[in-house]
Order: C-alpha cells, then sequence, then structure tokens
C-alpha cells in the first residue's frame, strides 16, 4: 500500500514537471519563418535600470527600447525604472509551426540557485512558463540545470493580422483581479478579438499570471516595398527611428485612430493610420515630434471589480539547479 503511494506521488510530480508543449507561444498562423516585430511587457519586481532590463532581454540598441516606451532617444540608460513598472520590450518574433516565439533571443545564463520555475516566474515576470524554457533547450530534467548555463527565453507572440488588418502583438501578463472586460478597455480592443486570439470559450476562463494576446492598433509605413523599412509597424504610443536615425516616425491616437469600445464585435474598426514622420535638422540629430501617449495600461494591483477568472497554481517550490540540489 505504501509503495503504491509513492509510486503514485512520483507520478504526479513527474508529470509536473514534463514539458507543456501545447502552451509554447502564441499561436501564429502566417507562412513558416515569417518574422515581424513584437511586444512583451516586463514588469520588474525590483527597481532597476533601462540599461539592466536592455540586457536581460538582448535588445539590442537602447534606443530601440526607448522608442517603445516612446522616451527620448537621448535618455540615459541609467535612468531609473521603477518596481512593478511596466516597460514594453521590443524583439523579432518569428512563426513555426503554427506557433510565434522570439528569434532565439534573449538568452539568460543561470544564477547560483536559479531554477526553471524562479526563472520563468520572478526573472521575466511570467512572460513565459517554465515548461517551454526546458522544451526549447532540451531539458530532460527541470531539476538539474548548471551555474552559468545559457538558455534561450521563447517570449511569445504572433506576425498574423487581426480581421485582416495588420496589428503588432503585444504579451500582456495579467494582473490577479483582472477581467477580460477590463483588459479590452484598457487596450481598445473587443472583448470577442481577445477571447478569440486566446482560445478562451469563456471570460472566466482568463488566468492571473498568464501571458495573453492583446492585438495593439498600429500605422503602418507608405515607403516604397524595396526599401529597408517598407514593413515598418509602429505601435500607438510609440515612435521608431529609421533612416540611419535620421527620421522619428511616431504613431499616435492624433493619426486618426479611431476609439473601440469593449463591445464592439471585431477589430476592423482599428482602419491603419499613416505615422508622423519628422525629418531631422541635422544628419544623427532628431527633430522635435509631438508626443503621444501609451496605450492605458494597469499596474499589477488587484481591479476594483469583482475577478472572473482562474488562479493559476504554482509549484510548491522553485524549480532548483543542479547545484543548490546537492547542497540539500
Amino acid at each position: 500500500m505504501g509503495r503504491a503511494v509513492v509510486l503514485a506521488c512520483l507520478s504526479v510530480v513527474l508529470s509536473a514537471l514534463a514539458p507543456a508543449t501545447d502552451a509554447l507561444g502564441f499561436t501564429c498562423n502566417s507562412p513558416p519563418e515569417t518574422t515581424c516585430r513584437a511586444l512583451v511587457g516586463y514588469i520588474s519586481p525590483n527597481t532597476t535600470t533601462f540599461r539592466s532590463i536592455q540586457t536581460l532581454f538582448g535588445v539590442k540598441h537602447l534606443r530601440s527600447l526607448l522608442a517603445a516606451n516612446d522616451r527620448s532617444p537621448t535618455l540615459s540608460p541609467n535612468t531609473t525604472v521603477r518596481a512593478q513598472e511596466t516597460v514594453f520590450i521590443p524583439f523579432t518574433c518569428r512563426c513555426s509551426n503554427g506557433t510565434g516565439t522570439s528569434d532565439r533571443s534573449p538568452v539568460y545564463t543561470v544564477q547560483k540557485d536559479d531554477g526553471l520555475y524562479y526563472i520563468a516566474s520572478s526573472v521575466f515576470s511570467y512572460l513565459v512558463v517554465y515548461q517551454d524554457i526546458q522544451l526549447v533547450n532540451g531539458i530532460e530534467n527541470a531539476n538539474l540545470i548548471e551555474v552559468g548555463q545559457k538558455l534561450w527565453i521563447p517570449l511569445p507572440c504572433s506576425c498574423d493580422e487581426v480581421d485582416g488588418n495588420k496589428a503588432v502583438h503585444y504579451a500582456h501578463v495579467v494582473a490577479e483581479g483582472s477581467t477580460v472586460e477590463q483588459i479590452a478597455e484598457d487596450f481598445r480592443v473587443s472583448e470577442k478579438t481577445l477571447m478569440d486570439l486566446n482560445g478562451l470559450a469563456s471570460a472566466k476562463e482568463l488566468m492571473a499570471d498568464k501571458a495573453l494576446d492583446v492585438p495593439l492598433k498600429a500605422c503602418a509605413s507608405k515607403i516604397h516595398n524595396d526599401s529597408l523599412d517598407a514593413d515598418l509597424l509602429v505601435p500607438n504610443g510609440a515612435y521608431a527611428l529609421t533612416a540611419n536615425n535620421c527620421v522619428r516616425c511616431s504613431c499616435g491616437s492624433a493619426n486618426n485612430w479611431t476609439s473601440v469600445s469593449s463591445s464592439s464585435n471585431s477589430f476592423r474598426n482599428l482602419a491603419r493610420a499613416p505615422m508622423i514622420c519628422t525629418s531631422a535638422t541635422q544628419p544623427g540629430h532628431l527633430a522635435a515630434a509631438q508626443p503621444v501617449l501609451m496605450p492605458a495600461t494597469r499596474a499589477r494591483t488587484p481591479s476594483s471589480r469583482p475577478s472572473t477568472m482562474n488562479r493559476l497554481v504554482p509549484l510548491s517550490r522553485p524549480v532548483q539547479t543542479a547545484a543548490a540540489m546537492q547542497r540539500r
């Protein structure tokens, strides 16, 4: 009897540590190897800097990170980012086999006492689940990772059009107490669009601490098709630097965006608007541009509205590194 109980418990533990193949990335039905620009919303658990966030996510140019957050391109990289503040992280998304993930980045180096669950939940603020990290890195035993080991963190994304319109897909980590209605209102997307994109049959299926695919309104360029910036797509409330950083193209509600109520049944109301591009007065210097606001987001605090979602149940403790296991 006792042996049967032990075997049953062992089976439960192993199943909990098995890779979750159906959880990887967001749905992306674009042609294989399609790439596009995407965003995730990173919420740092502690006070940090833009430079530290750039390093963590492997953002090649600081100016790209600043542009995604509508911050001045001359802002100091050591500017403080408050704890629990949302920072928009730009990256390249690649679609393959019906799934969209970040294109082999960021790469995280395992630190002392790290575990896969800790890396997913604390270091990367629930933007991924630990099973996805285990899967893409070919880790057989989630309990055995080594200090110094390099891990690809597969951020979720998509390049799909939404109701026939291009959009920038944004991974939004659901805060405890949030509702589909609230999130749809915050990002000016219909509830139906959110539920369809994320495979939610009911608003009650929304889960806290899970990345939700949110299509952001965006401005498209009207550049010649043979230009390197021909596919430039800038989300509402951000800007992009182009022409060797001599031109700043902004996208905001002033660009003739049509607002969408949460009761709307589609994304079609969001007709793409042209970007506002400002030429530099001198090469390498940006001319002043009208400030634009990021889409309204809420801090990760309980909402005043009643919660209608399930709560993800984390492991009882973080999955430990091999070194930490040996010290026990």
